[in-house]
């Protein structure tokens, strides 16, 4: 601090010490510490100290308000409880009903508290599952030529176990996707596709090409015979509508699943000439019992010398594979 400063302090604590000691006399002056009791003021005397003529940083700070220091009252609990009310979550809507008017069929009418449960599931389809090797223990002699398959499930998908060998030459022309499982031995799928790339892919083993002449819409079109080898343990996606034979052979076993036929499908068995690759005959039907009708299609074509020649060579269709 300052010299002038300090000199100025004494006039400055002045209405301090008045303020503490408003009556200060000789005798209770002796209770003032020495410090100050030099610079106290008679209680005869009623002038105040001049504090325009302090500097003023030396004067002493205005004392506030005690507006400023009291504490604001207490809010009411309620007002504001009404006043913050939270606002109702547009995706999360909770509503309250009394228990008299909860309707135990309406899924729309539940208590807040608990939730609808779902339903149990007592459909009358689940069935166990099938062993396969246990099923085929008991059941193998189902599995016989010419088609050697036998229909396990026929209500939302039809399920069929396939074995061989298999005597089949016609090919099969389905509107909807067939899924084929390899469980025991090899199999070759024959197909054919309707004017594909020329060059051979890989995976094919024989791919021969022909010319179809004897539909008038697909007069010039080409049509190329691929052979497709399905190994033991492979799956296999076969797209719709393309012409497919399937092949078995001795001791080997498949499965083969199919998607149900959408309304107005038909399926269609057609055969080919061995020697031209012309289109000799085809049978279309309404899918009810695949297995059995493609059994007598197939019958019906090995008994009919007509049916079997082939109208651009003249030739016989073969009804065993050579």
């Amino acid at each position: 601090m300052s010299p002038p400063a300090m000199r100025a302090l004494p006039k400055a604590m002045s209405p301090i010490i008045r303020q503490t000691y408003p009556r200060a006399t000789t005798a209770t002056a002796k209770s003032i510490p020495a410090s100050a009791r030099s610079f106290t003021y008679s209680s005869t005397s009623a002038r105040r100290p001049n504090i325009s003529s302090t500097p003023r940083h030396a004067q002493p700070k205005r004392l506030q308000s005690n507006a400023a220091f009291e504490r604001p009252p207490e809010p009411n609990i309620e007002s504001v409880s009404k006043e913050r009310k939270p606002a109702e979550d547009p995706i999360v809507k909770t509503t309250t009903s009394s228990p008299s008017t909860i309707n135990p069929t309406d899924p729309t009418s539940s208590s807040p508290a608990t939730a609808t449960p779902h339903p149990a599931v007592t459909s009358p389809d689940l069935t166990s599952p099938l062993h396969l090797p246990t099923w085929l223990e008991t059941n193998s002699h189902l599995l016989k030529p010419p088609i050697g398959n036998h229909c396990v499930t026929n209500s939302s998908m039809t399920t069929m176990i396939v074995g061989g060998p298999n005597a089949r030459t016609d090919y099969h022309i389905n509107s909807t996707p067939e899924f084929f499982y390899q469980y025991k031995g090899d199999m070759v799928l024959k197909t054919v596709e309707t004017e594909p790339a020329a060059s051979t892919q890989a995976g094919f083993e024989n791919t021969t090409t022909a010319t179809d002449t004897s539909s008038p819409g697909n007069a010039g079109s080409k049509e190329v015979f691929r052979d497709i080898r399905i190994t033991e343990g492979s799956l296999y996606l076969l797209p719709p509508n393309v012409p497919h034979s399937p092949q078995r052979f001795a001791d080997t076993v498949g499965v083969v699943v199919e998607l149900p036929r959408p309304a107005g499908a038909r399926d269609t068995l057609r055969w080919y000439c061995q020697e031209c690759k012309s289109k000799v005959h085809e049978e279309s039907f309404e899918c009810v019992d695949l297995g059995s009708q493609i059994k007598r299609a197939v019958h019906r074509f090995e008994n009919d010398l007509e049916l079997r020649r082939c109208g651009n060579c003249g030739a016989t269709a073969d009804v065993r594979p050579k």
